[in-house]
């Protein structure tokens, strides 16, 4: 992302947030109850992606960590619950559900949830930096296989970084975001850290 960026996201527009540490992992069980939760700092409201104002339905989120994964939790003002697609992988941005983007330098890796459970799960990697960044080299990159194909995107299609190739067939363990597995798709380094530096999208799709 650019100053030039045609949206009202500029560089030096994009929130700044500090996650807390967790000793104990938290419950993955859709309920925020826990005082890991309670207590964590949440987001500004979500505002919209194309005007830049705030959402007509308050959305917050807020991330923790441990030594092993990334948690992320949404609270979600929404008077019209809909979803209908069940399939995995399914364009479930077509009903209304939260979405996490982690971005790193020539790939990013993108979650999305509808109301039902549904998950839809991706890898993309920038053709540009596909045998420049050596993902080539990889045998988890191999473009032959099963759910693999090039993607050109949803909407806002002439992207800066050119085309992309997309990885249906990259899943993360249940919810989880592992910092190993986010080194080996070099999404994000391993910095478990204290200070370490991630660039993250929380979203929210609706329909109305």
């Amino acid at each position: 992302m650019t100053n030039a960026w045609p949206f009202p996201w500029p560089q030096p527009a994009i929130a700044q947030y500090t996650a807390l540490r967790v000793n104990t992992p938290p419950e993955i069980n859709g309920l925020l109850t826990k005082a890991c939760w309670q207590v964590a700092p949440r987001s500004p409201r979500f505002s919209d992606l194309i005007n830049g104002q705030p959402g007509i339905h308050d959305t917050r989120a807020a991330v923790l960590w441990d030594d092993d994964n990334l948690y992320v939790g949404y609270w979600i003002e929404e008077p019209f619950v809909e979803a209908t697609l069940t399939e995995r992988d399914a364009l479930i941005y077509e009903n209304n559900d939260v979405e996490l983007f982690i971005a790193g330098q020539d790939a990013y890796y993108e979650l999305e949830i509808n109301a039902l459970g549904t998950i839809y799960e991706v890898l993309f990697i920038w053709e540009e930096a596909f045998e420049r960044a050596r993902y080539h080299l990889q045998p988890e990159f191999d473009q032959t296989k099963l759910g693999v194909r090039p993607f050109d995107g949803v909407g806002f299609q002439q992207h800066p970084r050119g085309k992309r190739i997309g990885y249906w067939n990259w899943d993360f363990p249940g919810c989880a975001v592992p910092y190993t597995l986010m080194a080996r798709s070099t999404i994000a380094g391993t910095g478990t850290e204290a200070g370490a530096l991630r660039s993250l999208c929380l979203g929210k799709a609706s329909k109305r």
